[in-house]
């Protein structure tokens, strides 16, 4: 998830290195799911968290924005998804990036 503002998911490392391929490969799309702070209270609760919770974590739009990547070439899903749906995303891609500088549950895939 996307709950800290230290980039310890390593989501700048993650942009900057699709950027760079998406030069080569501009037929490539990024798919980053960082489920946001607020989805996550959203989700354990089951409603809308109060409007005073403010969302914590990387500013991954100002990011994708910044990195001067079209629009088109990725999609920020911020949604907590079924694990099904997570699993069948990572099938369904060509790469599965995870550079985390650390990892809580050692558990990446």
């Amino acid at each position: 998830g996307n709950y800290e503002r230290s980039d310890r998911k390593g989501w700048s490392v993650a942009i900057e290195a699709f950027r760079e391929f998406y030069q080569a490969r501009p037929d490539a799309h990024l798919l980053l799911h960082a489920v946001s702070s607020r989805a996550i209270l959203r989700d354990g609760h089951g409603r809308e968290p109060p409007h005073a919770v403010e969302e914590e974590g990387v500013p991954l739009r100002l990011l994708l924005q910044a990195s001067g990547l079209p629009r088109e070439a990725y999609t920020l899903e911020e949604r907590v998804l079924p694990a099904n749906r997570t699993a069948a995303l990572k099938r369904a891609a060509d790469v599965c990036l995870h550079p985390s500088k650390t990892e809580g549950f050692g558990m990446n895939l």
